[in-house]
């Protein structure tokens, strides 16, 4: 069974984090499984001071980690710049990503945790589909990897940790534009290292890897296996 540290989220309802909510109404199921208060969440709109800080669409992005074995520290902090959601189309694309720092209670370890959700490929973007395989929006998706990129490398969260792992749905395969991107950042595709030809979904008789886990350079060594439940 997971039983994991931090625990990166997409496609959470966007309906804030008072008690009824989806992400408050999930860290209560799971404590009512495990213990009371061995799993809790970060509120990303009064930790940033910003109501919707992960913008205004029907899904977001989230965290829950368990406060038993590490503690968030450092700035909670989003990107939802334009650059970013609307990655060169017109209306917006992407979902806010965040990001959030956690130090192990046991060692003082640290790591950064930032979460995305890359625009998908269901639906056409101001950009035809080019027809080379990566299907619509990969431009979008590519800006929004670049610009995810330079923001994760200005420090966002303030503690200056050179340990960064990319969690998320980005909608593209391990070979195309946006992820290799990502990689041409410095950043290591976990699956690809670890599992090889691993798959995350299945769909209408296809099957591929859309969610990814990519370290930083100085994470990378650290990983020791990744796996795909």
């Amino acid at each position: 069974a997971l039983n994991p540290d931090v625990l990166g989220l997409q496609e959470l309802a966007n309906d804030g984090y008072g008690p009824g909510s989806a992400i408050a109404t999930l860290v209560r199921k799971l404590n009512d499984a495990t213990a009371p208060g061995q799993y809790a969440f970060i509120d990303v709109d009064a930790a940033t001071g910003q109501l919707n800080a992960l913008g205004s669409d029907a899904i977001k992005v989230g965290l829950i980690y368990q406060p038993g074995r590490v503690t968030p520290i450092g700035r909670t902090t989003v990107l939802n710049t334009p650059e970013f959601i609307n990655a060169g189309d017109g209306v917006p694309r992407n979902r806010a990503s965040l990001a959030q720092a956690f130090q192990q209670n046991s060692t003082g370890a640290r790591l950064i945790v930032n979460v995305n959700h890359f625009k998908s490929k269901a639906t056409p973007c101001d950009l035809p589909d080019q027809g080379d395989g990566q299907g619509h929006c990969s431009a979008v998706r590519t800006i929004a990897a670049r610009q995810l990129a330079a923001w994760l490398a200005t420090n966002p969260t303030g503690t200056a940790d050179p340990d960064i792992l990319l969690l998320g749905d980005y909608n593209a395969s391990a070979q195309v534009d946006p992820i290799t991107s990502l990689e041409q950042a410095g950043y290591v595709n976990l699956l690809k290292t670890h599992l090889g030809q691993a798959y995350t979904f299945a769909f209408s008789g296809q099957w591929g890897a859309l969610d990814h886990a990519l370290a930083s350079a100085s994470l990378g060594p650290q990983v020791l296996r990744a796996a795909v439940h």
